[in-house]
């Protein structure tokens, strides 16, 4: 009798480890892998102040890096609230600060993350609102675009 194998699609859609909460869990724990799980291989997510959004996980990945490599991780970054709908969205909101830079002194901010979800619980969709304007100045000054 033959057996026939079916190949394995490395992008056949696995559930994230932690489910809706996979962003924030990866984010607490600086869990790069875990954080790329999160996100369905076409997200895309709106930050200000760019008009485009940021598509793919991978390039998701790299810009989440890069901003937590400026406020550091630890440091004063925490989630301060989250909230989920009957819909299955979720929001999550943070406060950090921006580090200084020349005659910019810091800057305390927060952001809401909106999220949307695909059947799997992965990430779809982020959209980024962060208040005040002098925070998204700032980062612009340590290179976030």
């Amino acid at each position: 009798m033959d057996v026939k194998k079916t190949p394995v699609d490395p992008e056949v859609p696995k559930r994230p480890a932690e489910g809706k909460n996979s962003y924030r869990r990866a984010i607490e724990r600086g869990d790069w892998e875990l954080l790329r799980a999160a996100f369905a291989p076409d997200a895309k997510i709106f930050v200000p102040p760019q008009i485009e959004p940021i598509v793919g996980r991978d390039a998701i990945v790299a810009f989440l890096n890069k901003i937590i490599t400026v406020f550091g991780h630890g440091g004063d970054f925490g989630f301060t609230h989250e909230l989920d709908d009957a819909q299955g969205h979720k929001a999550i909101v943070f406060a950090a600060t921006v580090p200084g830079k020349g005659e910019d002194p810091p800057v305390r901010f927060t952001t809401t993350d909106l999220f949307e979800f695909d059947e799997y619980d992965r990430i779809t969709t982020m959209s980024a609102m962060t208040r005040p304007i002098q925070a998204l100045l700032l980062l612009q000054k340590h290179g976030i675009r």
